[in-house]
């Protein structure tokens, strides 16, 4: 009968450990308790971290639909871009307790920017969309929160962190993006450095067949976001030189480039207007020096030389900052255009300053002819 009884207890126990009821998280699983480790923690924040690009990559197509216009693509760009890096640089840290303080601090910078900051007109009739998707960020990661910190430590926390993102708050054009909670308190035994040291789960065991299962899953899950995350390179690579084309054609060097080349177009009107009333007054004395002579043309072809040299500056510019084959093409077929056509001007005039060189040397013979 005590064997028996000893039997029984054993059993109990293993059908206990083996099939104890969990909490699930999204794919995860959690102890009822509420503790988690730093493992199940990280794997938290990497999933928070692929629904928070894959949703800001939704919204932002959908403000692009909506609008259409050239600038407000360029802001959602920049906005994407800039974005995208701040948060991997929230996460980067080798601690999950302290990545997950920075992504939290980044968060609710980013709603108080779309709220009440300088972003709260950055999108127009669409702003309502970004405040929609920051919200439902800003939900998710305090769900996170909730998972390991008790309710009075979550909430005492929560004002922590908002009195943090109204001290360091996001400037016009996402100036001043990635600041880092943690760091803003070591210089203090602030609330955030506390919580950094409580103890946490420690890494969990394979305890059961349905454990086994879940780790597969976990894999699986990894290896499908690793694909999502080489798929979005090149399109991050795109976006970066979307955004330097447009500071390109916006720079200072640029219009400067331009604006000569708007000058030396006038100045080329300016000879054809005057060759064309040149015959009319000539002078009468015959060995008078014509008004335009290869002097005046050799300053004409210094101005043009200066012109490529500019464009040659600005290629090789470009080609430090960018190394990609199309947008190399494309600047290149750009440059090629604005060469040819300082070259067309420049045998333009050449060839009018020649003819007029001709017509004054015909109509110089002819009346010396009539005088004799």
């Amino acid at each position: 009968m005590r064997r028996f009884l000893i039997a029984v207890v054993l059993i109990m126990v293993v059908l206990s450990g083996c099939g104890g009821s969990k909490q699930t998280i999204g794919r995860s699983q959690t102890p009822t308790k509420g503790q988690i480790s730093k493992e199940e923690l990280r794997n938290e924040l990497d999933k928070f971290e692929y629904s928070f690009i894959s949703r800001m990559r939704q919204t932002i197509d959908s403000i692009n639909a909506a609008s259409g216009t050239r600038r407000s693509k360029r802001s959602s760009t920049r906005m994407q871009t800039k974005i995208v890096e701040s948060l991997h640089a929230m996460t980067a840290s080798d601690d999950a307790v302290t990545a997950f303080f920075d992504t939290w601090g980044l968060v609710v910078r980013l709603r108080l920017y779309f709220e009440k900051g300088a972003g709260q007109s950055a999108y127009g009739d669409q702003q309502s969309q970004v405040i929609a998707f920051i919200n439902t960020a800003e939900e998710n990661i305090d769900r996170i929160g909730q998972l390991f910190l008790k309710p009075k430590q979550f909430e005492e926390l929560k004002k922590s962190i908002y009195r943090f993102a109204q001290q360091y708050p996001i400037e016009r054009d996402y100036a001043s993006l990635v600041v880092y909670a943690t760091q803003q308190e070591e210089s203090e035994a602030g609330v955030l450095m506390q919580t950094l040291r409580i103890p946490m789960a420690p890494i969990r065991a394979l305890e059961g067949v349905d454990n086994t299962a879940n780790a597969i899953s976990k894999v699986s899950d990894s290896i499908g976001r690793f694909t999502d995350i080489a798929e979005q390179m090149p399109e991050s690579t795109r976006w970066q030189m979307s955004i330097l084309v447009d500071d390109f054609e916006e720079s200072e060097m640029t219009q400067s480039f331009l604006e000569s080349l708007n000058d030396f177009s006038q100045s080329s009107t300016q000879l054809v207007e005057v060759l064309d009333t040149m015959p009319e007054q000539m002078p009468k004395d015959p060995n008078a020096p014509p008004g335009f002579g290869m002097r005046d043309f050799d300053t004409l072809l210094l101005n043009a030389g200066q012109t490529a040299d500019k464009v040659g500056n600005a290629v090789a510019q470009i080609q430090q900052t960018v190394d990609a084959a199309e947008m190399q093409k494309q600047l290149r077929l750009l440059i090629d255009h604005i060469i040819w056509r300082l070259f067309e001007l420049v045998l333009a005039v050449l060839v009018l300053v020649w003819g007029s060189r001709f017509i004054i040397k015909k109509l110089q013979t002819a009346k010396a002819k009539k005088n004799q």
